[in-house]
């Protein structure tokens, strides 16, 4: 059991560290059918404290330990994709609706071309994004963490109409690396009211925090100054775990009328506030607590589950970290020959990772039951997804919206938008895929994002 586990859980590591590589554009064209959503019910949030949770977890653990499986064959041959010449659409054949995801379809184009182009900009400019439809976005903060770079990820804000759009950069460093998998879930003062209820990724709430007070002044006066109605936060990968966090606080930030951000409340009245993130980790763990019960922070819950949503494109394991363990275990075992291969380039950091292994093989004996290895997937599994997951099967197929349930949701009524439900498909060469297309592909390919054609470039 030390190889299997060892193995594994150096693989989801390496996965959540992985940097992010450019595809080309392919053809796509817009849908415009609409799907009625309805919201996530709060007490499918809390599955991790029913009665049988415990076992409930025996056979989750159980299944999450199984030897690697020896069989090599893949049952799924990895995505295609057709480029096309003129890139006259994006490489997704359908753009999620506003009634996926609570925005417009352009403004979901826009938030996955400001994600994708935070892995590049050096200066303000390059974030001025417009169409040849004239829809514009002017940049207004750009902080590429100054004598702090190479430890900061980049932050920048973009106003279109009435609406501010706040995009944080996905993994690109070392150490963009370290804080994917600085897991530790935490309460915070930002949401004191709710702390009891709410926690978050350590990791991705101190990089939230620190760029929201740094320019906490600015933003604050820009959206009183222009009549600001609406606050987006975006980002992929790392940069989504991080915008989910930012609706959070900004959230909770603007109900307390202690904080600098309720000022907005007071002089231009209510404000809506919302994420659009694509291909995120989990960052959200909600705990409830039999004895003590908060109707306000349920309610709080129940209002941030309506005002976030999230891109899951085929088999990525990222949006299934931390808490869809299975998911990953399956995932891991179909990595196993591919990462023993010669043939396959791995980054140094992950090749050091993977040499780790004698080293950290004291931390796990090969009984099952080993209380620090369990512990930790136990922390795993309490992480979710709020809000809608809009799914897709491949690049031409009709997104559909899944629901995250929690780890140990019993499905007994048979629901067909369970998230969890989605089981990994076995293919070749999954990691050079995962890096490719499964994770990329949304908003670099220019999936989601504007192509070449609608931005007027060539």
């Amino acid at each position: 059991m030390v190889n299997f586990s060892v193995n594994s859980l150096l693989c989801v590591i390496c996965v959540l560290g992985t940097a992010q590589s450019f595809v080309p554009t392919s053809f796509t064209l817009r849908s415009t059918q609409k799907t009625t959503t309805s919201p996530m019910e709060l007490s499918n949030m809390f599955t991790d404290m029913v009665e049988d949770r415990a076992e409930a977890a025996h056979d989750f653990f159980d299944r999450f330990a199984k030897p690697f499986a020896k069989d090599k064959k893949s049952v799924a041959s990895h995505l295609k994709r057709t480029p096309d010449e003129t890139g006259a659409y994006t490489v997704f054949k359908h753009i999620p609706t506003k009634e996926m995801t609570g925005i417009s379809p352009d403004m979901t184009q826009l938030c996955a071309t400001l994600s994708s182009r935070l892995y590049d900009a050096t200066e303000i400019d390059e974030l001025h994004i417009k169409t040849v439809d004239d829809f514009e976005a002017v940049p207004f903060i750009f902080d590429n963490g100054g004598a702090f770079n190479q430890t900061s990820s980049p932050f920048g804000v973009v106003i279109t109409g009435k609406t501010m759009i706040l995009g944080w950069r996905g993994t690109s460093g070392l150490m963009d690396q370290l804080n994917d998998v600085a897991c530790a879930p935490q309460s915070s003062m930002m949401w004191r009211k709710h702390a009891e209820t709410i926690k978050a990724q350590g990791a991705m709430t101190s990089v939230a925090a620190d760029d929201l007070v740094t320019h906490e002044n600015d933003i604050i006066k820009k959206i009183i100054d222009d009549g600001i109605t609406e606050i987006i936060t975006t980002g992929h990968s790392l940069g989504g775990g991080v915008a989910q966090v930012a609706n959070l606080i900004l959230s909770a930030q603007t109900e307390d009328e202690t904080s600098p951000w309720h000022k907005i409340i007071e002089k231009n009245g209510n404000i809506s506030i919302r994420s659009m993130c694509f291909e995120p980790p989990m960052t959200t763990v909600l705990v409830a607590k039999e004895e003590k019960k908060h109707p306000e922070s349920e309610a709080f819950v129940e209002s941030l589950i309506s005002r976030s949503c999230l891109t899951v494109f085929y088999n990525d394991p990222i949006p299934r970290s931390y808490g869809y363990l299975t998911f990953l275990e399956d995932f891991a075992q179909n990595c196993e020959a591919e990462i023993a291969s010669d043939k396959l380039h791995i980054p140094k950091v992950a090749q050091q990772m993977f040499h780790m292994r004698g080293q950290l093989t004291h931390l796990i004996d090969e009984k099952t039951d080993n209380n620090e290895f369990r512990w930790l997937m136990a922390v795993g599994s309490k992480y979710v997804h709020l809000g809608n997951i809009i799914h897709y099967e491949n690049k031409d197929a009709m997104p559909r919206i899944l629901h995250d349930k929690g780890a140990f949701f019993k499905n007994k009524a048979g629901l067909k938008n369970v998230f969890r439900s989605v089981k990994y498909e076995k293919c070749d060469a999954p990691l050079d895929t995962f890096v490719k297309d499964w994770h990329s592909l949304p908003v670099m390919g220019p999936g989601i994002s504007f192509s070449k054609a609608q931005l007027g470039e060539k």
